[in-house]
């Protein structure tokens, strides 16, 4: 993905970049994650914990 595409998607409010990821998820059947025995997860605002995920290789 180009920069250019890149720093398009981040400037779309949260629910068009959700239906995004979910599209390119779908379509790719596949997704990208940081995750090795506990690394990569992190903690939401509400305590519950949680794993970042990525469409794209380039973004993981």
């Amino acid at each position: 993905m180009s920069k250019k595409k890149t720093e398009g998607v981040l400037v779309l409010p949260a629910p068009k970049q959700h239906s995004r990821f979910v599209r390119k998820v779908v379509c790719w059947r596949g997704l990208w994650a940081l995750y090795d025995y506990g690394q990569g997860m992190s903690e939401a605002s509400n305590g519950n914990l949680v794993i970042p995920l990525w469409p794209e290789k380039e973004h993981a």
